[in-house]
């Protein structure tokens, strides 16, 4: 669990960076993060062969663990990247 909170920790500061490079604002930049967060799990869900409760509890321990801290960091990257590309 520790290698997947890792995992969406950078791929959340991966995405904020692109999304504020790409100029996504509102909801659109909500909704990039979103779609990184799904393809994440569902990576995780073919490592796994689908067979998710061989390595984890559940499924949502694949797909809710650390939404909300990734969500932290990809908002913080998102402004930065935004400013330094777009404002500055």
């Amino acid at each position: 669990m520790r290698t997947i909170y890792y995992s969406r920790t950078f791929l959340s500061i991966i995405g904020g960076v692109i999304a504020g490079i790409l100029g996504l604002t509102g909801i659109a930049g909500f909704l990039f993060y979103f779609a990184i967060m799904m393809a994440t799990s569902a990576a995780v869900a073919v490592k796994a062969g689908f067979n998710v409760e061989r390595f984890f509890d559940s499924w949502n321990r694949i797909t809710l663990d650390g939404l909300t801290a990734g969500l932290m960091s990809f908002v913080l990257f998102w402004v930065f990247a935004y400013d330094i590309v777009h404002i500055f």
